[in-house]
Formats: C-alpha cells, sequence, structure tokens
C-alpha cells in the first residue's frame, strides 16, 4: 500500500530531477568556445555590495525557461500534494478546496483556513503550515512565496531564466560596531 506522502515525494523528486538536468544544460550552453557571456562586477549601494553583470550576444535558448516552469510546477504541486496527504492522515476526506495556502498577512491566512485549505489536517500540522508563512519572516520572498510567484507567472508567460533559475547571493562585509554590555 502507497504511503500517503509518495505523491509529495514524487513531485519533488520530479523537481529535483528536472533541476538537475537543466542545470546539465546551463553548464554545457555557457562552457562554449568561444564564451558566449563576459562577466563585470559592479559596485552597489555603499560600496561592499556588488552586481555580477553578464553581456552576450546569444539568448538563452527557450528550453531553459521551458524547464524552469516544470522545477516551480513540480515543486508547488507537491505542496498540495503534502496537504492532500495530511488530510488522508487525520482521517478526513480531501475536496477540492484543498490546497497549500501560501498568504503574506496573518488576516489571509485566517481567509484561507475559512475556505477551507487545510480544514480536516491535524492540530500540529495546521501550526507546522501557519509557521512558514511569508508572514512569519521579515524576508517573505525568501520563503514558498517565491514559488508561487513564480508559478503563477510561468502560467501566463516563460519564466525569465537568467533570474529565477540562477540566484547569485549578495555578501555584505563590514565590521559589527555593537558592543554587548
Amino acid at each position: 500500500m502507497p504511503h500517503p506522502l509518495d505523491g509529495c515525494r514524487a513531485k519533488f523528486q520530479r523537481a529535483e530531477e528536472t533541476l538537475d538536468h537543466l542545470s546539465r544544460e546551463i553548464a554545457a550552453f555557457l562552457n562554449q568556445e568561444p564564451p558566449l557571456y563576459t562577466i563585470t562586477k559592479e559596485h552597489q549601494g555603499n560600496g561592499f555590495e556588488y552586481a555580477f553583470i553578464a553581456h552576450g550576444d546569444q539568448e538563452p535558448p527557450l528550453r531553459f525557461a521551458v524547464l524552469a516552469g516544470k522545477i516551480i510546477h513540480h515543486m508547488r504541486s507537491s505542496l498540495d500534494h503534502l496537504i492532500h496527504a495530511l488530510v488522508v492522515q487525520a482521517g478526513q476526506t480531501p475536496t477540492k478546496q484543498h490546497q497549500f495556502p501560501i498568504c503574506t498577512t496573518p488576516e489571509a491566512f485566517k481567509d484561507a483556513c475559512k475556505r477551507g485549505w487545510i480544514e480536516g489536517v491535524g492540530k500540529t500540522a495546521k501550526e507546522l503550515i501557519k509557521s512558514v508563512q511569508p508572514f512569519t519572516t521579515p524576508t517573505p520572498d525568501d520563503t514558498v512565496l517565491s514559488v508561487v510567484k513564480y508559478d503563477n507567472v510561468d502560467k501566463h508567460r516563460l519564466l525569465v531564466v537568467v533570474t529565477t533559475v540562477v540566484q547569485l547571493g549578495n555578501t555584505n562585509i563590514g565590521v559589527n560596531h555593537e558592543i554587548a554590555a
């Protein structure tokens, strides 16, 4: 008998497989000779932050955007499969309303609960779902919110691969002058 989380795991595993495949394709594309792009470094803000800018004449293959969209959709779908599994685990019957809420305000989360999105999941599961909501952190774009944003973009137009698949973080270099009392 299948485990209730098998669907969720399968969707997430497929996202990982597609990401590995896309990463290999991007590496092959970028490692062509002669190089397709040059990278320049530009100072940002207070001089301790840098932006690395790629310059080149050739657009990345459209296929990259298609694969990126599949990755994002599998990730979003795996969250909905998780809710389905949690409802079943609690001895309830899933409905069309069940889905993983991704809310930017406490009010939106309450509204999603009223709509039945997580109706029937256990109390501990509901608390955990609430704890990972974008409104619980000062940096909501570093949460599952980015998954739903990109999934919604991909439904209507292809993703811009350069900004969605490869994200370079910024590094802040500075001195902490705070003295503990």
